[in-house]
């Protein structure tokens, strides 16, 4: 029985849509029966934009339509729709058609704004102008409804707040709106805003869902990293003691050695075990995940020590070295030292991404909140498949023995630690760009440490 009942559902439904659409291709449409009187009727206006817009999750496509059938329907000049704006204590402009003058912000608490509430059906702006509640607004609020006297305002409500406001200008022929024209506009802009509403829904809920995933990648970068932690601290207490003795005795030997051969062998044993404890130290500072000493820190300044510092060990290197540094940049607030080895990791990256060398450029601005460094290289950029796994531990693009696969995995959880992000674009060929966001330091924190 259970399985039934979905059977049943899904085919009346189906037989309905059918139905529906025999129906609409059986009516005329809308725009002949303005221009070539083919009979067309209110009841086939909103057969139509049901149809039109049934299914449709975008917000401008459904706002589009719901202006263009009000003003076929009535011979309106042009309309606009008015939606809540982002803090939604107000209504704004979000789309008009063939309007000349356009309303600025209407607050909510505006008492036009609740009269229209409360009558909750379409009136002409000249008579909002009668109302005493119109006489005893500010000059500056009048001038939000700088519209003809003749426009017709048609409000849409949810519960006791104005959720859209459908503005008509007047009609071509110069004709007062009738009651017919108010009834239909007053239907098409009830099923549109619920269609709005919908759509705005529907926009929060894949919002949501974008986060859940990205907060469900950070999940599986940290069971990443705990499994990474417990293979270091079995391979540090291992493999530590014998490395270091490995170290000792090749600097012994290459300095007994040296100008010869084998001289030249001992030196390369040293710096393949040196290679090695840095990649065990790299394992163990990525499961760590330890604080540093977070304060004030200026990242103009610690980026042209950077620069500076890659310019002098690459001044024979066919290296363009570029900075483009806001100079109103804002602290943030972060440990010095992890952001150093950040920087030095990401524009490290980019001298190997050169080998033939190239231009890296260094540039800062104040985003909003936040601080936005970008760091961009000519190199031989990113394959597509790889650049979604470049901030894995131990992956790494680079050939064997030039690599460990750290280093953008310990400079991810660095920037996260500071309540930052860090992005990378690339193409094949052409060069790639890491962009760092930074929090810019809160006043009210810094007075507490302080």
């Amino acid at each position: 029985m259970r399985a039934l009942v979905p059977t049943a559902i899904g085919a009346a439904i189906a037989g309905w849509g059918g139905a529906f659409l025999r129906l609409r291709q059986r009516l005329p449409a809308p725009l002949g029966s303005r221009s070539g009187g083919n009979g067309s009727t209110p009841l086939h206006h909103l057969i139509w934009f049901d149809v039109d817009t049934h299914d449709v999750p975008d917000l401008d496509h459904l706002a589009g339509a719901l202006l263009a059938a009000a003003t076929q329907a009535t011979r309106a000049q042009g309309a606009l729709l008015m939606l809540p704006d982002g803090s939604r204590r107000g209504l704004v402009v979000h789309s008009s058609r063939c309007m000349e003058c356009q309303p600025g912000r209407l607050w909510r608490g505006n008492p036009v704004v609740t009269w229209l509430v409360e009558q909750d059906c379409p009136v002409t702006l000249r008579q909002v102008m009668a109302l005493p509640q119109w006489q005893g607004l500010p000059a500056q609020e009048r001038t939000a409804l700088n519209l003809p006297a003749s426009s017709l305002l048609v409000p849409a409500r949810r519960g006791d707040v104005l959720s859209a406001l459908l503005v008509l200008a007047p009609r071509a022929d110069g004709v007062p709106y009738s009651q017919d024209d108010s009834e239909l506009v007053n239907a098409l802009t009830r099923q549109g805003a619920a269609r709005i509403e919908l759509a705005r829904l529907s926009s929060q809920l894949r919002a949501r869902l974008r986060d859940l995933e990205q907060a469900q990648g950070q999940v599986e970068q940290s069971a990443k990293l705990a499994a990474v932690g417990q293979l270091a601290a079995g391979v540090a207490h291992e493999a530590n003691n014998p490395l270091q003795t490995i170290m000792n005795l090749a600097y012994l030997l290459a300095q007994d050695l040296d100008g010869g051969p084998l001289g030249q062998d001992a030196w390369r044993i040293l710096q393949e075990a040196q290679r090695a404890t840095n990649t065990l130290r790299g394992l163990l500072d990525l499961a760590r995940q330890a604080r540093g000493s977070p304060r004030q820190v200026d990242v103009n300044a610690l980026l042209s020590s950077v620069a500076s510092r890659v310019r002098t060990f690459h001044q024979d290197a066919p290296l363009d070295m570029v900075t483009s540094l806001d100079p109103d940049l804002p602290l943030v607030w972060a440990d010095e030292g992890e952001l150093r080895q950040v920087f030095g990791n990401l524009v490290s990256n980019a001298l190997d991404a050169m080998p033939q060398g190239g231009s890296v450029t260094i540039t800062t601005r104040r985003h909003g909140a936040n601080v936005l460094v970008s760091i961009t290289d000519t190199g031989v950029g990113i394959p597509p498949e790889a650049l979604e796994r470049i901030f894995e531990p131990l992956y790494t693009t680079k050939p064997p023995g030039q690599g460990t696969g750290l280093g953008l995995a310990v400079s991810q959880d660095i920037v996260q630690r500071c309540g930052g992000n860090i992005q990378a674009t690339s193409t094949p060929g052409r060069g790639s760009t890491f962009s760092v966001t930074l929090p810019v330091a809160e006043p009210e924190r810094v007075r507490r440490i302080g």
